[in-house]
Parts: C-alpha cells; sequence; structure tokens
C-alpha cells in the first residue's frame, strides 16, 4: 500500500513540475509577442 502511495506522489509531483514548467514557458512566449507585437 505504501508503495503505491509512493508512486502516486511521485507522478503527481510530476504533473505539477510539468504544469509549472509549460506556465512559464506561457508567460515567457506571452512576453515575447507583447514586446514584438508593435500593433
Amino acid at each position: 500500500c505504501t508503495f503505491g502511495n509512493a508512486i502516486e506522489k511521485i507522478s503527481h509531483s510530476i504533473t505539477r513540475q510539468q504544469l509549472i514548467y509549460k506556465t512559464q514557458k506561457l508567460k515567457q512566449a506571452q512576453q515575447l509577442f507583447q514586446i514584438y507585437d508593435f500593433k
């Protein structure tokens, strides 16, 4: 039971890290678009 919980926690932390990484990339992309958008 504890082994399954450990795997669940690990996979959960991985998905959280991926989410944080993706949101950071999105923010960087938005900043770039704001810089290069001259409208």
